[in-house]
């Protein structure tokens, strides 16, 4: 988790701590653009929505957003390395949630109780388009994968597809895997009413210089290859020749960006 990381997987883990029962201590690792408030190596006190919790970065980085030569991934794996030693005392008497793989590896001969949240299956990672640099490196994925997915006492997919590929390439474990969906902050996203959703609308197309006969189209996401984007691109310009009230708006960052 990171202070001022955006994407899916931060989506997820803060609303399920808001979500947590009372009676649950939420202790969060992850990472900071804060270096002068909070620098990494110490637990600070921080609030998810009205629920109180303890956080922990080991890493800093100006512009979590932002990819970088090593991927981030591997910093931070590094980085619960060095740190370690200083988490143990809270980790040993805790429910651990891994949300990416390979940040088990620090903690593979460790024995305190832990959960896998699977975001994406090792078909959509290891992919061509993927932005991640596992697929240069199956077979290390591969021999990363086993021993940690192994240790894990419950293994939750976000789709019905993963929980499939993984109790199919591990049958030993088919009991441990699990499916949860995603869904949606209703805090955030929720209908309006009907008269306020036609001036909304109407705001925005002004905003937005649109006709009222125009039908828009919206993308919200990554502006990343496995999200693929030029795809949309592409099948947009085909629709456009059949249908051109047709508006296309974009709504995300990514490394695709311009």
């Amino acid at each position: 988790l990171s202070d001022a990381k955006i994407g899916g997987v931060e989506t997820f883990i803060k609303d399920f701590v808001r979500r947590a029962p009372e009676l649950f201590d939420i202790h969060l690792i992850g990472i900071t653009a804060d270096r002068a408030g909070r620098p990494p190596g110490q637990w600070y006190s921080v609030k998810i929505g009205a629920k109180n919790c303890s956080f922990f970065p080991v890493l800093y980085l100006p512009d979590p957003n932002k990819r970088t030569k090593i991927p981030l991934s591997l910093k931070f794996v590094l980085g619960l390395l060095r740190y370690r030693r200083t988490l143990r005392p809270v980790l040993d008497n805790s429910i651990v949630d891994f949300h990416r793989i390979e940040t088990g590896l620090p903690f593979l001969r460790t024995d305190f109780r832990r959960v896998a949240f699977l975001h994406v299956d090792r078909k959509d990672l290891l992919h061509p388009d993927s932005e991640t640099k596992w697929k240069q490196f199956r077979l290390l994925h591969a021999m990363v994968e086993k021993p940690i997915l192994h240790s894990m006492d419950r293994i939750v997919s976000v789709t019905k597809k993963g929980v499939e590929i993984y109790q199919k390439r591990y049958p030993k474990l088919g009991d441990r895997i699990t499916f949860m969906p995603t869904w949606v902050d209703n805090a955030i996203f929720h209908l309006l009413p009907p008269e306020q959703t036609r001036r909304e609308r109407e705001e925005l197309g002004r905003e937005l210089g649109l006709d009222k006969r125009d039908i828009a189209i919206l993308f919200a996401g990554r502006f990343e290859g496995q999200k693929n984007p030029v795809l949309l691109l592409e099948s947009f310009a085909v629709a456009l020749r059949r249908r051109p009230e047709l508006v296309l708006l974009l709504a995300g960052r990514g490394s695709l960006e311009g």
